[in-house]
């Protein structure tokens, strides 16, 4: 990260600040443990997807144990 901020002090402010926009608008926050982390864009939504996937997985396992339970 300071090679990156070293690389942005050589530029000037009109280029450090094109980048840093940049930066921001493709950024997304991510809060693990209470720390927010900036992640980009595509990473948060892949998260999300990764989340509800699980989500269903775990109802359909529930659902699925408690058809055998009933079986028995």
């Amino acid at each position: 990260m300071s090679q990156i901020i070293e690389g942005l002090s050589n530029l000037s402010l009109t280029e450090q600040e094109k980048i840093l926009q940049r930066l921001s608008k493709d950024l997304v926050p991510l809060e693990i443990d209470e720390e927010v982390f900036f992640v980009p864009k595509e990473v948060g939504e892949l998260i999300d997807d990764l989340s509800a996937q699980v989500l269903l997985l775990t109802k359909s396992t529930l659902e699925w144990r408690k058809k055998e339970k009933l079986k028995m």
